[in-house]
C-alpha cells in the first residue's frame, strides 16, 4: 500500500473518530445538563460543514495537498464549539456569548429573574399530569394552598422559560422546561418550586441532569411517578398508597437518592442496580423472586410498586 493509500486511511480515521467522539461528548453534556438540548438545533444548521470537509478530504486525496486533510478534525471540533458556546442565543437580540457561558461570573445583563405561572382550581379538574424538563437545576416539590392550585416558580438569569397548562377533558396538563440560553455552567441560577394540588389525583414525569431534587409528596393523591435523571441528588418523601396504589420509576446514573415512606407503608422494589449501593435489607425489606417487599405488602392491599434502574448510586430508604 502506497504512503498516500496509508494517509488516507489516517485521514478518514481521524474524520469519522472525530466525529463520533464529539458527538458522544455532546450527548453526555445534554444527558447532564451542562449543555443545552437546543445544540441539537445549532449543528442542524450547521450540517453542510460536513459536507465541506468531507468533500475536500476526497479531493485533497492522492494529491501533494492531502496533508491540510488533518485539519478535517480541527473544523469538526470549531463547529461543535460554536453550536455549544457560541452561537447567538435565542431570545437575547443577537450577539457573542463566549466566553460569559462558560465564565466564571455571572454575566451583568444576566440578573436573576422570578417568574411566575399559576392555574386556578376548577371543578373541571379530576386529575393533574405534570411534565418537567429541567436540565440542570434545583427543584422543590410541595402541596398547594387553596389560592395556587398549580404554581409553577423560578429564579433564574438564563432566560425565560417555558411553561404551558392546557386542559384536556378533566386533565391538567402543565408542562415546563428551562430556559434554551445556551449551556448551563459557570456562575448561574435555575431554581424551580413547584406547587401541586394535595387532594387531586397527580401525575408527575421528572427529567433533570446534574440536579439537586427535593420532592414532599407525602400528602398527595400520586398515581405516577417516573423521573430520569443523570448526576443528581434525589430526596422523595412519598405518600401512603391510596385505594388504587401508585407506580414509581426511577432511571438514574451518579445519584444519591433518599426514599421515605410512611411508616407501615405497603412497598415492592423492582431494583436494578449496577454497581449502586442499598439499605434495603437493613431498612427492613425482604427479597423473594427478584423483588424487594416491605411487611405490609404481604397483606394484599394497594402497594406502591417501584422500578429503579440506577448507575453508580446510592440508594436509602426509611419508613417514618
Amino acid at each position: 500500500m502506497s504512503n498516500r493509500h496509508k494517509k488516507g486511511d489516517i485521514v478518514n480515521s481521524l474524520f469519522w473518530g472525530t466525529l463520533i467522539l464529539l458527538t458522544g461528548v455532546t450527548l453526555l453534556g445534554v444527558n447532564t445538563g451542562y449543555v443545552s438540548g437546543h445544540v441539537w438545533g445549532n449543528l442542524w444548521k450547521l450540517w453542510p460543514v460536513l459536507l465541506i470537509v468531507w468533500g475536500l478530504n476526497i479531493i485533497l486525496r492522492n494529491t501533494s495537498l492531502q496533508f491540510l486533510s488533518y485539519l478535517s478534525p480541527l473544523i469538526l471540533i470549531l463547529a461543535f464549539a460554536y453550536a455549544a458556546w457560541w452561537a447567538p442565543i435565542e431570545g437575547d437580540n443577537g450577539g457573542w456569548h463566549f466566553p460569559k457561558y462558560i465564565g466564571l461570573s455571572r454575566p451583568e445583563s444576566r440578573e436573576v429573574q422570578d417568574y411566575s405561572f399559576k392555574y386556578s382550581r376548577s371543578e373541571e379538574i379530576h386529575d393533574v399530569d405534570v411534565e418537567l424538563d429541567l436540565g440542570a437545576a434545583r427543584l422543590s416539590v410541595e402541596p398547594s394552598n387553596e389560592d395556587a392550585f398549580v404554581n409553577v416558580l423560578l429564579k433564574t438569569n438564563i432566560g425565560e422559560p417555558t411553561v404551558n397548562f392546557e386542559l384536556e377533558g378533566n386533565t391538567l396538563k402543565a408542562y415546563a422546561a428551562s430556559p434554551r440560553g445556551g449551556i448551563t455552567w459557570g456562575d448561574y441560577t435555575q431554581e424551580w418550586h413547584i406547587l401541586l394540588p394535595a387532594a387531586t389525583p397527580v401525575s408527575l414525569n421528572l427529567d433533570v441532569g446534574a440536579s439537586d431534587c427535593e420532592l414532599d409528596l407525602a400528602d398527595m393523591l400520586l398515581t405516577y411517578l417516573e423521573i430520569d435523571a443523570g448526576a443528581a441528588a434525589l430526596t422523595l418523601n412519598l405518600p401512603a398508597p391510596d385505594v388504587e396504589g401508585y407506580a414509581v420509576d426511577l432511571d438514574v446514573g451518579a445519584s444519591d437518592l433518599n426514599l421515605t415512606f410512611p411508616e407501615g407503608a405497603p412497598v415492592r422494589i423492582d431494583f436494578d442496580g449496577g454497581l449502586s449501593s442499598t439499605n434495603f435489607g437493613r431498612a427492613g425489606l425482604k427479597k423473594d423472586d427478584g423483588f424487594w417487599y416491605s411487611e405490609a405488602y404481604k397483606a394484599g392491599t394497594p402497594f406502591a410498586d417501584l422500578s429503579i434502574t440506577s448507575g453508580v448510586a446510592s440508594v436509602d430508604l426509611a419508613f417514618e
